[in-house]
């Protein structure tokens, strides 16, 4: 689920960072750069359908990033990379060309089957059911005090935690005694 969202949040970043039209505006401190910039006074508006296989190239992009790399840097960089794959007339192109429509179909049959059928409340009131379910079921039987019992998880989370403690206090000291001596020797 946090993949999901973090994916999202990609690809409304690389959205935002290259798909969004730019205008150029004469605010003082960027009017001696207009001449550098190719943008026309209003913004450029892409076809409802090349903005579709953009916008689902980098949603791929994005999930991808996510799921391969588990990393939001991963999934943003290859959002943005597959967005401007589908401006390029190359190989690359047309390989993120078709997988942006492929992309953008399915997302436009996943938002119609939702349309028809209402299916984000119904799959929320299920797993809602569900999750009730067993936590009712951990409450009544102890299933997680059981598992925690036989495998010793909280113990060794304590030895753990003591262990980490004990070297932070130790460096802490270790870094106190350092600054006192090159204190004292200045």
């Amino acid at each position: 689920m946090l993949r999901n969202i973090i994916a999202l949040l990609a690809v409304d970043a690389a959205y935002a960072l290259v798909l969004s039209p730019m205008i150029t505006t004469t605010h003082a401190p960027l009017a001696p750069l207009a001449h550098l910039t190719t943008a026309t006074p209003h913004p450029t508006m892409m076809a409802d359908a090349d903005k579709a296989v953009t916008l689902g190239a980098a949603g791929l992009g994005a999930f991808l990033g996510v799921y391969l790399f588990h990393e939001v840097s991963a999934a943003l960089l290859l959002a943005v990379t597959f967005a401007y794959g589908t401006t390029v007339s190359n190989s690359f192109g047309d390989a993120t060309r078709k997988a942006g429509e492929i992309t953008s179909k399915g997302y436009d049959k996943v938002v119609e089957l939702n349309a028809e059928y209402d299916l984000l409340p119904k799959g929320k009131t299920a797993l809602d059911a569900a999750t009730t379910a067993v936590s009712n079921i951990n409450e009544n039987y102890g299933i997680t005090s059981k598992i925690d019992e036989k495998l010793q998880i909280s113990p060794a989370i304590e030895k753990a935690s003591a262990k980490v403690s004990d070297i932070k206090s130790s460096l802490t000291s270790k870094m106190d005694d350092l600054k006192a001596k090159s204190s004292s020797s200045e």
